[in-house]
């Protein structure tokens, strides 16, 4: 996600949000004519969401923004078999 300049006419107080990068690994294996594997890490380095909204003023820091990840890091995977 890129860098966010405040906004014209924003309260001098209130920051920016830096650049924030996220990796995520994925793979599909093809295991015979039947049998796919699938498996992943979503936010591999487990980096933190920047702050939205934050000043020098106020106690909350700001909020997480939904187009950053909430949650951390997560493993998944999958199995799918064909009849």
């Amino acid at each position: 996600m890129p860098s966010l300049t405040t906004p014209p006419g924003s309260a001098p107080t209130a920051f920016g949000v830096h650049a924030h990068d996220q990796f995520d690994v994925f793979g599909n294996w093809q295991c015979g004519q039947k049998w796919s594997l699938r498996g992943g890490i979503d936010n591999l380095l487990n980096t933190d969401p920047e702050w939205v909204g934050a000043t020098t003023t106020n106690n909350a820091i700001g909020t997480t923004n939904n187009n950053y990840d909430q949650i951390g890091r997560r493993i998944f995977f999958g199995v799918t078999m064909s009849l």
